[in-house]
């Protein structure tokens, strides 16, 4: 493997941010960038590549914890929490990005706002958005979560916090880890628990997403 010093002083990633702008780097350069100096045998553009490599591209090293980093070499504890934190700074602009979809119009939209949060979670989630009568976003927010296989629902709860914030609809989201966002027969079952109590207390469930791998089925699209 040959280090940055050896490379072309004008293909540097440095020297190429400066010369071309940041939009011409690589996901590798940016991360080297990051990453700063390697170690005698390896670039920082060589612990960038096996990072991407490791975790399958950005969206999965997103995820990944300070420990995990530090398992690999050239990555000590300084430049594992520079990274988680430049890591969480992309999460929250992403997510601050996003929140500008402020009307629900489809279930595509709710599956943009909360993919980010869902789609590479080991464990299950239960998001509610809750919505104002223009069906205007007022609040996303995480009520439940559980283990790989299911997250226990109290669905008193989520109209409790739609009462408190004045919502006058509810979307629910939740992920499955498996990557298939089919419903399974307990979804459905909390769907239409959900529903029905919804009718009671007069603040309608729009939908119910279920977010997979790159997929994700809506309730309401399917009219179930």
């Amino acid at each position: 493997m040959s280090l940055i010093r050896n490379i072309n002083p004008s293909d540097r990633p440095r020297e190429k941010l400066i010369r071309e702008g940041v939009e011409s780097l690589s996901n590798e350069e940016l991360l080297a960038l990051l990453i700063g100096s390697g170690t005698k045998n390896n670039s920082a553009l060589d612990i960038s590549k096996e990072l991407l490599e490791r975790y399958g591209g950005l969206n999965n090293l997103l995820n990944c914890d300070i420990y995990s980093l530090m398992k690999i070499k050239g990555i000590k504890k300084a430049k594992a929490n520079l990274l988680i934190a430049i890591l969480e700074i992309s999460k929250r602009a992403s997510k601050e990005k996003i929140n500008f979809i402020q009307t629900f119009t489809s279930a595509k939209d709710i599956y943009n706002l909360t993919r980010n949060d869902l789609e590479f979670e080991s464990q299950e989630k239960f998001i509610v958005i809750y919505l104002n009568v223009k069906l205007q976003i007022i609040k996303k927010e995480t009520l439940f979560k559980g283990g790989e296989t299911k997250a226990f629902i109290d669905i008193n709860m989520i109209f409790k916090h739609a009462i408190l914030c004045g919502a006058k609809n509810i979307i629910c989201v939740h992920n499955h880890p498996s990557g298939d966002s089919t419903p399974s027969e307990e979804d459905i079952k909390i769907t239409n628990d959900i529903r029905n109590l919804s009718k009671i207390v007069k603040i309608p469930l729009l939908d119910h997403i279920i977010i997979g791998k790159k997929e994700y089925f809506s309730f309401s699209q399917m009219n179930c």
